[in-house]
């Protein structure tokens, strides 16, 4: 997660600035491989005093037949790198146009801010099949870089 929302503003009212932190994100994000520089300043000093959404939201497969069960979860509170909980878990068929679509929001009292809107498809799952592990899957693009990575694993069903 950005330790900022897009435009600069924090997740929650009283936090530190944040603009180091977006500047150094910024920078890594032009690396050819920025995930492990993200990780790092995402447990760094400059997010330190950072205020960090309270994320939740759903996944759902997508197919060219029309949607499938929407699976929601949510997340720890107040963190930049969270863990969802239930993981949507979904079969897709790689040879095809099959897409996770995940839609994130910052949970607050009144208003949930909107996170992030991003889909993941067959060849990002093809990947973390042949990684035959979890693999980050840049997503900072399709989020305005509020969402810069989520991590994805696959397993081959008989």
């Amino acid at each position: 997660m950005s330790p900022a929302k897009t435009g600069g503003g924090g997740w929650d009212i009283g936090g530190r600035d944040a603009s180091q932190a977006m500047g150094a994100i910024g920078d890594a994000l032009r690396l050819p491989d920025p995930f492990p520089q993200i990780m790092a300043i995402l447990s760094g000093p400059l997010v330190n005093g950072v205020e960090r959404p309270e994320i939740f939201g759903n996944a759902r497969l997508v197919t060219w037949q029309g949607d499938g069960s929407i699976i929601s979860f949510s997340a720890q509170r107040d963190t930049l790198t969270p863990q969802f909980a239930p993981q949507p878990r979904f079969q897709i068929d790689l040879s095809g146009s099959t897409r996770i679509e995940v839609h994130l929001l910052d949970e607050d009292l009144e208003f949930h801010d909107p996170v992030g809107h991003f889909q993941i498809g067959a060849n990002e799952a093809r990947v973390a099949l042949r990684a035959n592990r979890i693999v980050p899957v840049r997503v900072a693009e399709q989020t305005s870089r509020q969402v810069l990575f989520v991590n994805i694993s696959a397993f081959a069903v008989p």
